[in-house]
């Protein structure tokens, strides 16, 4: 399994080394084809300036190159210059990098965190348009985490009353990039769903013995919810190898509860260095790209996330 097999990394506007050489690993780690992708916004110059400075062109290919050469020394004191293409010119960030997806047809957008959401914060405004908008998966470093070494989360759906195809592909999707960034990091791999019983609460309004019902009710969906997990973890160990199976050790949890509470809990009390989840709640439909769920589970995460979104989602952005 790959993590990814193109990625674009997203270069923050500092240029900041350490991420940078983050990235570099894990491209060849699993070696993958990278772009460093930096864009920075346009100077504003007054006419009289741009005229003294050889006028505005000259000085905006200046700014790229200048931004260029700091990314070279950076690829070259780790001996990867010839390997990792680089690339700075001025534009809107989260708007160049999913048309760069779109055109270039790369498989993972990657990027530092602009403002973690996590102490009360949001998630900043290119942030949240790469997760509700580009097609490929996201994946979001949390500054704090600069190594992969802990434990990896694979939060997944298994709702689905009726056979869901979307559905179905997605959580192999997610399965799939989580068990190769456990490998990545050589680190467990733990598969969650969470659930709620759908007449927990409301018994008493229709059954004789409220209480019987509601622990009937309990009962059946939690069957039904272990035997999709029991399927989904068969699945997983017929793809992987023995020697990934050894190493990433998968195991599953079920957690009773509102998704957007005890799965932010669970990781947190696993210790897990990055989530793989879905973010999008139905397809087909531009713009319509994220729930209320994930967006909840995603302001309470303090870890990296790898977002995945459907086959058949739309991308509102036009090349």
């Amino acid at each position: 399994m790959r993590f990814f097999k193109k990625g674009l990394y997203l270069v923050n506007s500092e240029l900041t080394e350490a991420p940078i050489a983050r990235v570099i690993a894990l491209a060849k780690q699993h070696q993958s084809d990278l772009t460093l992708l930096d864009i920075f916004p346009e100077p504003r110059i007054d006419s009289s300036a741009a005229s003294l400075l050889g006028g505005k062109k000259q000085v905006i290919e200046q700014i790229a190159e200048g931004r260029k050469k700091r990314m070279l020394e950076i690829l070259e004191q780790r001996g990867t210059a010839a390997q990792v293409r680089v690339e700075s010119r001025p534009g809107k960030r989260y708007l160049d990098a999913i048309k760069t997806v779109l055109t270039e047809h790369y498989d993972m957008v990657l990027k530092m965190a602009d403002n973690p959401p996590w102490g009360g914060q949001s998630l900043a405004s290119d942030d949240l348009h790469l997760l509700r908008k580009c097609p490929c998966p996201v994946y979001l470093m949390h500054p704090g985490t600069m190594d992969a070494s802990g434990p990896v989360m694979a939060a997944l759906d298994l709702s689905a009353d009726e056979e869901d195809d979307n559905l179905d592909a997605l959580n192999r999707d997610l399965l799939e990039v989580a068990a190769a960034a456990a490998a990545f990091g050589e680190t467990e791999l733990h598969v969650v769903h969470a659930w709620q019983s759908g007449v927990a609460g409301f018994a008493s309004i229709w059954a004789d013995m409220p209480a019987e019902a509601e622990e009937a009710a309990y009962d059946g969906e939690y069957r039904r919810r272990q035997d999709a997990m029991g399927s989904t973890m068969r699945s997983l160990y017929a793809r992987l190898d023995e020697s990934t199976a050894r190493i990433i050790k998968p195991r599953s949890h079920l957690l009773n509860g509102p998704p957007e509470s005890v799965i932010p809990q669970q990781a947190q009390h696993l210790g897990v260095s990055t989530v793989v989840m879905g973010t999008v709640a139905r397809t087909g439909i531009p713009g319509l790209i994220m729930g209320n769920t994930a967006e909840d589970i995603l302001h309470q995460l303090r870890c990296d996330v790898v977002a995945l979104k459907p086959k058949g989602f739309i991308c509102p952005v036009k090349p």
